[in-house]
């Protein structure tokens, strides 16, 4: 769970970079750099035109990317987020967003981790169930719980 909420902040960022850069040319390295300023100090970014050329979104991604790499670490992978359409009306999002995890980001279990790790912290459960037996709070074993 501490990496999928950890990944949002840079969902969040990358999902308000790409689709409002404008229909400039790749934007310029001060931009890019004060939105990874931005989510490194948990802070709203600057902000970008309106609309963008798939291009441009690409080469803007890859500049904001590799400032973040800095401080984060290697790319270990990706996620997807903003797959349930109720997400995506509440956030605006037309489709599912993508977002890259970096080394730093995956935490192992029973980690602790700042509450204010974010500018809006939010996070999606990627499974949810219901027990309905009690018992299951007495269960010491996945055995147990199975059961």
């Amino acid at each position: 769970m501490a990496n999928q909420i950890t990944v949002v902040p840079l969902l969040v960022a990358a999902g308000m970079l790409l689709p409002a850069l404008g229909a400039m040319a790749c934007p310029d390295d001060q931009i890019v750099a004060a939105t990874a300023e931005a989510f490194r100090t948990k802070t709203p970014g600057p902000g970008f035109p309106d609309g963008t050329s798939l291009e441009d979104g690409d080469c803007a991604q890859g500049k904001y990317l590799a400032l973040l790499a800095e401080e984060l670490g290697e790319r270990a992978g990706y996620k997807a987020g903003l797959t349930n359409l109720a997400l995506q009306e509440r956030f605006g999002a037309t489709e599912p967003v993508g977002g890259v995890l970096f080394g730093s980001m995956l935490l192992p279990s029973g980690s602790e981790f700042e509450a204010e790790f974010g500018v809006r912290s939010v996070y999606e459960a990627d499974l949810i169930i219901t027990v309905a037996d009690e018992r299951i709070n007495e269960a010491r074993t996945p055995e147990e719980a199975v059961r």
